[in-house]
């Protein structure tokens, strides 16, 4: 295990490195440190002093913090499945949405920290001090816990360690209602199968969405704006957060749903838009629409000008100014490619449009050919698409109606199944989704 100093951490850290497995920092003191989103996955921190840091979504899965100095930290989001805390400090603590699921607490004093929404399944918390700490809403399911630990805790709305849930008689008649809500969609879909959970969680606007869950996986609330989609044993499959109210995905890659939700993505209409190698991979999608009749690449540049110059090389102008690029939300077709090797290295794509986009050979991009089996008849007509921002300004989605904006006033379309095209091409309703309400 390879030792390191605070300075060498920090400076590490200030160069963009974000992969610190592994590693021995036994003892080190970095108080009010900034380490967010950083992978101390199976790193010995026994007795570290990060009293005060920012570790927001920092990966502490398995790694050993016997000991260690927390007070005031922020870990909200972050992992500490099976993480060694007995006797840690974490008086004050922010653990907002952490998951801690087979954590070791015992002795761990968490007097006044803020674990809303937290996840302790099967944790064990033994002699642990919660004395005004915020459990509101934090799943205790199945932890090792007695009920004096807990007794001094605020738990409002927890699922505690036997199952049930604790309210208090003020907010009695609101939870039992909330609890009897919950009772009926379980019914009502009876264990609904990996493929609904997976719509639900890309679909539902935030206000509407039901925490599902099967024997496989099952929807998380997470901070504000956000919710995640986790297997049962606490792997992280995506997170699904509102910008300017409309939807942004991001799926972490090798997990045992990627696939399945990166398929769906497609149907739903969302592309990738960014890939992020360290300190954990992940790939970010937004919406986007991959046309009918065309087969879609997210790839590095490079592979797009390689296809280009092979289909230049073989005088199949035709195919070659078919390919469609996806550049300011829509799809543009491709008029030239330009590589201009070593030492510079960058690649020039020409559009249609007139935009001339410069990129690294390995900048992931999303392009279009035709379909082998499928050859679009009027491609031209394709890729006078206008953006989808242009097309919100006359069409809205919002409570099952369809609100078309017309010189006479707001035209509002009911119906069960609504659907909408442009130029013959299918648009998406929930494209047209606006805000989170």
């Amino acid at each position: 295990m390879k030792q390191s100093h605070s300075g060498d951490l920090l400076s590490q850290y200030s160069q963009g490195q974000r992969n610190f497995r592994g590693m021995s920092l036994q003892g080190l003191e970095l108080p009010l440190a900034s380490l967010s989103h950083s992978d101390f996955a199976n790193c010995n921190l026994s007795g570290v002093n990060w009293s005060g840091a920012d570790l927001i979504k920092v990966n502490f899965s398995k790694a050993n913090l016997r000991n260690a100095k927390l007070i005031g930290a922020d870990l909200s989001g972050a992992n500490l499945v099976d993480a060694d805390l007995r006797g840690a400090m974490l008086s004050g603590a922010i653990l907002v949405g952490a998951y801690l699921s087979r954590a070791n607490l015992e002795q761990a004093v968490l007097s006044g920290a803020v674990l809303n929404g937290a996840v302790l399944r099967d944790s064990r918390l033994r002699d642990a001090n919660f004395v005004g700490a915020d459990l509101s809403g934090a799943d205790l399911s199945g932890a090792d816990a007695r009920e004096s630990d807990l007794a001094e805790a605020q738990l409002e709305g927890a699922v505690l360690p036997d199952g049930s849930v604790r309210y208090t008689p003020d907010n009695q008649g609101e939870l039992a209602e909330d609890l009897s809500a919950q009772n009926t969609v379980v019914e009502t879909h009876n264990a609904p199968d990996n493929e609904t959970i997976i719509r639900h969680f890309l679909q539902a606007p935030l206000a509407e969405m039901d925490l599902l869950g099967n024997e496989y996986l099952h929807i998380d609330s997470g901070a504000i704006d956000a919710c995640h989609l986790v297997s049962q044993t606490e792997e992280l499959i995506a997170t699904r957060t509102w910008v300017a109210g409309l939807p942004t995905v991001t799926l972490y890659p090798n997990t045992s749903m990627t696939t399945s939700v990166d398929q769906l993505l497609g149907e739903l209409g969302f592309l990738p838009e960014r890939e992020v190698l360290e300190p954990m991979a992940w790939v970010e999608y937004r919406r986007g629409s991959r046309l009918p009749g065309h087969e879609h690449t997210f790839g590095e540049a490079r592979r797009l000008w390689k296809s280009w110059w092979m289909g230049q090389q073989a005088g199949d102008r035709q195919d070659c100014s078919a390919i469609l690029v996806w550049r300011d939300e829509q799809w543009v077709p491709l008029v030239d490619i330009n590589f201009a090797g070593f030492p510079d290295g960058l690649i020039t794509i020409t559009l249609s449009n007139g935009v001339e986009w410069i990129l690294s050979p390995n900048q992931k991009i999303n392009w279009l050919t035709p379909d082998a089996t499928e050859i679009a008849d009027q491609p031209a007509e394709v890729s006078s698409l206008i953006s989808w921002e242009q097309i919100r300004e006359i069409l809205v989605y919002r409570d099952g109606e369809l609100r078309i904006q017309t010189g006479l006033g707001e035209l509002v379309v009911q119906g069960e199944k609504i659907t909408c095209s442009l130029n013959s091409v299918p648009l998406p309703v929930t494209e047209l989704i606006t805000d989170k309400s």
